[in-house]
C-alpha cells in the first residue's frame, strides 16, 4: 500500500495575530540589527520583549552577553580618553544587563579593576575657564597648538592666560618658576585627579 500524502496545511490567516514564536523571532531579529548598528538602547528594548516571551532561550543570553561586551568596550574607550563618568556609567549599565540576564560578571569586575588602576584625568578645553579655576593647585599637562606639552600646577586662570607653577630639573637642582600661557595657544588641558 502506498502511504497517504501528508495533509495540506491550511493557509495562515493574514489577519491572525503573530504567534509567540513569531513575535520572539521578530524581537530577536530587531535586537541583533540594533546591536549591529551599535544602538544599545534599541537592542535592550527588543531583548526585553524577547525575554518576556522566552527568557531562557540561548539566543537571549547570547545577545545579552554581546550587549555587555559592547558596553564594556564603550567604557574602555571612555576611560582611555579620560571620560571617567561615562566609563563608570557604561560599566554600571553592563553590570545591570549581566544581572538581569544571568550573564557572568567576572569581565565587569576585571574592567572596574582596570579602570581603578588607570591614571585618572580629565581633558578640558581652554574656553572652560570655570573648570580650570576649580582646578587651581592641581597637576596639569597643557597641550599647545604648536604640539608642545607643558606640565605644572595651575596657579591662576584669568580671561586670557593660564598661569602655571612649573618645576624643572636643571643641572642636579630644581628650578621653580611661573609661566603665563595665553589660552588662545592652548589645544587642551589634561587635569590629573588627586
Amino acid at each position: 500500500p502506498t502511504p497517504e500524502p501528508p495533509p495540506t496545511p491550511l493557509p495562515r490567516d493574514p489577519n491572525a495575530p503573530p504567534s509567540p514564536r513569531e513575535r520572539f523571532a521578530d524581537a530577536m531579529a530587531h535586537a541583533r540589527l540594533s546591536l549591529s548598528e551599535d544602538n544599545v538602547d534599541e537592542t535592550m528594548k527588543y531583548l526585553a520583549i524577547a525575554a518576556l516571551i522566552d527568557r531562557n532561550d540561548t539566543s537571549v543570553i547570547e545577545v545579552a552577553k554581546e550587549v555587555v561586551d559592547r558596553l564594556l568596550g564603550h567604557a574602555f574607550v571612555a576611560a582611555r580618553e579620560g571620560r571617567w563618568d561615562e566609563a563608570a556609567r557604561e560599566t554600571a549599565e553592563a553590570r545591570a544587563v549581566a544581572q538581569r540576564f544571568g550573564v557572568d560578571e567576572s569581565r565587569i569586575d576585571a574592567a572596574e579593576r582596570r579602570h581603578a588602576e588607570m591614571e585618572q584625568y580629565r581633558i578640558v578645553q581652554p574656553d572652560e575657564t570655570e573648570t580650570l579655576r576649580a582646578a587651581i593647585g592641581k597637576l596639569v599637562e597643557v597641550k599647545l597648538d604648536n604640539g608642545a606639552e607643558i606640565m605644572g600646577h595651575i596657579a591662576a586662570v584669568n580671561r586670557s592666560n593660564l598661569v602655571l607653577d612649573i618645576e624643572d630639573d636643571v643641572g642636579g637642582g630644581v628650578v621653580r618658576f611661573t609661566d603665563e600661557i595665553p589660552l588662545s595657544t592652548v589645544r587642551w588641558v589634561k587635569i590629573w585627579s588627586d
